[in-house]
């Protein structure tokens, strides 16, 4: 890996830690916030994998797909354990324990694949585009988890849960 490579991936990283803080303290929900960050996510993550110069290989697409999976599934799972509580006319979540520690398994078996992606050949899974578009990916799918939670609600309205 170049140079290039490794401050991609530390920047990914340094998001990921962020996002990871945000999500473990009380937050209003708020309809452009909830998603505006995971679309803005999986945006850089593909602008900054479509300036690799690199042939994208079957290899690569199975891992990004098996990468991304994974994503969705824990996104999903962690919209579900968010912990909501109505405060006023607001309603504020937060991922609590269990949820950092879904998204810390995650980390570790996004880490996993990549490694292994990249052994196998995968040069598309080592790069910070990859993880920024997974990061978004989950975001996107705890976002559907939890308007469905308060019942297609307009978010900063809905019924309290947990």
């Amino acid at each position: 890996m170049d140079t290039s490579t490794l401050i991609n991936i530390a920047v990914a990283i340094a998001v990921v830690v962020y996002v990871i803080y945000q999500r473990m303290s009380w937050k209003p929900l708020e309809n452009v916030e909830i998603w505006g960050g995971p679309l803005t996510l999986v945006a850089i993550g593909v602008i900054q994998m479509r300036h690799l110069d690199t042939t994208i290989s079957v290899t690569d697409i199975v891992f990004l797909g098996v990468g991304l999976l994974v994503s969705l599934l824990g996104g999903a799972a962690m919209g579900a354990m968010t912990q909501l509580q109505r405060r006023g006319d607001k309603v504020y979540q937060r991922i609590g324990a269990l949820g950092l520690a879904v998204w810390v398994g995650l980390l570790l078996v996004r880490g996993v694949l990549g490694v292994i992606g990249h052994f196998a050949g995968a040069t598309l899974t080592s790069g910070g585009g990859t993880i920024l578009l997974s990061l978004g990916a989950n975001l996107m799918a705890m976002t559907l988890v939890l308007s469905a939670r308060l019942g297609g609600a307009k978010i900063p309205g809905g019924s309290p849960q947990r």
